[in-house]
């Protein structure tokens, strides 16, 4: 529902790729950005034609540093670019598993996190070199000053951001929707049950 929104349609999700490499106990973006490029660039990693997004898993065991903060403590994932050695850029989310993180169990924790960084990164898929729908417009502005700008942030702080769906088993997070700010709804879909109510200044 929210993709729309943003010009993006339904995604096509290719076969998985289970390595027999050992995850390594700690690891910076920056290394993860030289591994990807070198698995992409190799052939080791599909490279199907198209639009492509890379998300990459990590076991309990890992922690990731993104720029001085570490994973399952500041942050539950994230979503970037790699750039190739021919220049172009391709994006990619990172994963790792954390048991408590925002409150949820280890696969909550995964599953909810993975519905707010894909999304994102399809909406946003290269945020240093051509970002896209990183913002809000400037009337809605105050939505993006305590998490961030993008669809999944703004509505990350709301207390039912992460839900179950009565049709789908796994933990999921809404997002913001601007066709549904724009009608006077509840612009984090899908919405909860119940009354919405919007204030402003």
């Amino acid at each position: 529902e929210t993709a729309k929104d943003y010009g993006v349609g339904m995604a096509i999700t290719g076969p998985a790729v289970h390595l027999a490499e050992a995850a390594p106990a700690n690891i910076s973006d920056d290394q993860i950005k030289v591994w990807l490029r070198k698995k992409i660039e190799s052939k080791a990693f599909p490279t199907p034609p198209g639009d492509v997004l890379y998300a990459i898993y990590y076991p309990a065991t890992t922690t990731i540093n993104l720029q001085g903060e570490q994973s399952c403590q500041t942050f539950g994932g994230y979503h970037y670019e790699v750039q190739m050695t021919d220049g172009s850029s391709i994006p990619y989310a990172v994963l790792p598993r954390c048991d408590g993180f925002d409150g949820l169990s280890e696969l909550d924790s995964v599953t909810g996190t993975s519905s707010h960084e894909l999304l994102e990164a399809c909406s946003d898929p290269l945020p240093e070199s051509d970002p896209t729908y990183s913002n809000p417009e400037p009337d809605g502005v105050a939505w993006a000053l305590l998490a961030g700008g993008e669809n999944a942030d703004m509505c990350t702080f709301n207390r039912d951001a992460f839900f179950t769906p009565t049709n789908y088993p796994f933990t999921v997070e809404r997002s913001w929707s601007n066709s549904a700010a724009f009608a006077g709804k509840d612009p984090c879909v899908p919405a909860a049950t119940g009354p919405y109510f919007g204030a402003v200044p």
